[in-house]
């Protein structure tokens, strides 16, 4: 019996680590599992900067489609498909942007499912755009060269993810330690460093729990099993309600697209739409984000 209690008290804390590396993200099914992040304190950082890395990645290989598709079929008009990168990066600019502070869980997953509907339909009108000027051999060649696309840009938002993520883990081990009563910030700085393994949080709360009587046990067990049913209830609450605010929050950026492509091209009037020009705007935006700029 003491050994299946100490198993579910385990569970709970490991159901509540995020793993190092995310998935893409994807359509419905993983929507509803993606906004339950907002309910953490660094959840919602968490996906903002996946759905960035998604979009990012997006126009990078839009950007080596078209010109895989000029050099092969210069006869070919991708005006069209131009303009939706150019929606891409306008939208991407406004996720970069998009800040956290002051808004409470509910508008933060609102927003987040509303932008990453509309990177999904620019994605996939890019694709029903292009897809008329790409023979098989175009593939081959845009397969080949997608391998070795520009990744510095990705690679910086990875590692930006990464530490979200450890500091969303260290953050629910120390609340594990404090219900447990264990003191050990060497440990917790190691998971917010990225240096620590499950396996040592598991084994320091399992030495703590052999310390207890049962009277502990049980009151330990309470208290854990308290937190998961309250989280369970504020997922399932934050779920139902982004349904519906989500939706008007996507209406209103779908109402907002020429605004803001129009905006786009006014403060990008002198610049071209090359794979290299595309690269550098995204990682000049970036640079402003860094030093605190818009």
């Amino acid at each position: 019996m003491i050994k299946k209690i100490f198993g579910i008290l385990l569970l709970f804390l490991v159901i509540g680590m995020m793993p190092s590396v995310f998935a893409e993200t994807t359509l419905d099914a993983n929507t509803v599992e993606e906004i339950k992040a907002f309910n953490t304190p660094y959840g919602g950082e968490v996906r903002i900067l996946q759905l960035e890395k998604s979009i990012t990645k997006n126009i990078l290989i839009g950007a080596k489609i078209v010109e895989v598709v000029k050099e092969n079929h210069p006869e070919s008009d991708l005006q069209q498909a131009q303009t939706i990168l150019n929606e891409m990066e306008a939208l991407l600019e406004e996720v970069k942007n998009y800040s956290l502070e002051g808004k409470d869980n509910n508008t933060l997953a609102a927003d987040f499912v509303a932008m990453k509907k509309q990177a999904i339909i620019l994605t996939q009108e890019f694709k029903q755009n292009i897809e008329e000027f790409v023979d098989s051999k175009d593939r081959q060649q845009i397969n080949e060269e997608i391998k070795e696309l520009e990744l510095n840009e990705l690679n910086n938002i990875n590692q930006a993810v990464r530490n979200s993520i450890r500091k969303h883990n260290a953050e629910r081990t120390q609340s594990m330690f404090v219900i447990m009563g264990i003191e050990n910030s060497e440990l917790i700085q190691r998971v917010n460093d990225g240096n620590a393994q499950k396996q040592e949080i598991k084994e320091e709360v399992k030495t703590k729990y052999q310390t207890f009587g049962n009277e502990k046990k049980a009151e330990v067990f309470a208290q854990i099993r308290e937190r998961a049913i309250k989280r369970i209830v504020a997922e399932k609450d934050l779920t139902e309600t982004t349904k519906n605010k989500g939706n008007e929050k996507f209406l209103q950026i779908q109402s907002e697209r020429a605004q803001r492509l129009n905006n786009w091209v006014e403060n990008n009037t002198n610049t071209n739409n090359e794979y290299t020009d595309r690269i550098q705007r995204i990682q000049k935006s970036s640079n402003q984000k860094g030093n605190g700029g818009n």
